[in-house]
């Protein structure tokens, strides 16, 4: 697979937990999209900017964000991700635990979709369906 037909997503996120389950889903989906995980907001808009230690990474075709992060949370990251790039191209899902927080990001043109974190195994479905819909904006980017 050449460079230009990788499918890259970057997941923010920064509970170990959360992010196993979420590299599960996206491995059940579809085992060409490399997945990559930066821990907070700083790290993501480094990565999305090509900055540091990403200087060389491939541009994410979608980002899957956690709206409640201690190291520059997420609202604060789609905040500098609208003043940097206003017409970002970059499609993103957030994920929080609180459905009042999935309402504040409605606001944003490139958030393509929300959806409330898993608390349970049975929750984990919803995830799932999350992960499947980003895999196929992932494809239809890459095409």
């Amino acid at each position: 697979m050449s460079v230009s037909e990788r499918k890259t997503v970057l997941l923010v996120e920064d509970d170990d937990g959360d992010a196993f389950f979420a590299q599960r889903a996206f491995r059940k989906y579809d085992h060409e999209i490399d997945l990559v995980r930066v821990s907070g907001g700083q790290d993501a808009l480094q990565y999305v900017q090509r900055r540091g230690p990403y200087s060389d990474a491939e541009p994410p075709r979608c980002i899957l964000l956690d709206l409640q992060m201690e190291n520059g949370d997420g609202h604060w990251t789609l905040k500098q991700l609208n003043s940097l790039y206003p017409g970002l191209n970059i499609p993103v899902m957030v994920l929080s635990a609180s459905a009042d927080e999935l309402e504040l990001t409605r606001d944003y043109s490139f958030v393509i979709g929300a959806a409330e974190k898993p608390d349970s195994v049975q929750a984990y479905d919803k995830l799932l369906d999350v992960i499947g819909r980003l895999v196929q904006v992932a494809r239809a980017t890459a095409a």
